[in-house]
């Protein structure tokens, strides 16, 4: 555990802390690089054994740049408080095939997505490693000063 003169801490979460925060939450942030630029792109995700599913449009970014390496970050932040917590998912992302797709398991997940239009396209995050940090007052510290 880190703290500085803000008088904030900052500690590292465990594997199972990161899955469990993930779980909580259903939007976050991807990002992809399509034509050696960048992209961070918010999505509406689900988990489901040890992968990121999300859906997508026919001609996203997200297909134009699988297969390939992609982080997912998801946060919940409470500013007034100054304090919350970071997630960061790293794995490949890749589509499901319409075979894959008809899979009961897979067929049954909520992918809800709040952007409009047709999303007809299911992804996954094949997931390598997630990580992920708190960021909390320290007790007895007036940090309104």
């Amino acid at each position: 555990m880190e703290t500085s003169e803000s008088d904030a801490a900052l500690e590292s979460l465990i594997p199972e802390t990161c899955w469990a925060l993930l779980g909580q939450k259903h939007l976050g942030r991807i990002a992809v690089i399509v034509d050696d630029d960048i992209h961070v792109l918010p999505v509406n995700y689900t988990l489901q054994q040890g992968r990121v599913i999300l859906r997508t449009g026919s001609h996203s970014l997200l297909r134009e740049a699988a297969p390939c390496h992609a982080t997912l970050e998801v946060d919940d932040i409470d500013e007034a408080a100054r304090r919350g917590w970071s997630v960061s998912a790293k794995g490949a992302l890749e589509e499901i095939s319409d075979e894959a797709y008809d899979d009961p398991q897979l067929a049954s997940l909520d992918l809800d997505t709040w952007a409009p239009g047709s999303k007809p396209l299911v992804m996954q995050l094949r997931l390598a490693g997630v990580t992920g940090r708190h960021l909390y007052r320290t007790p007895g510290v007036d940090m309104s000063k």
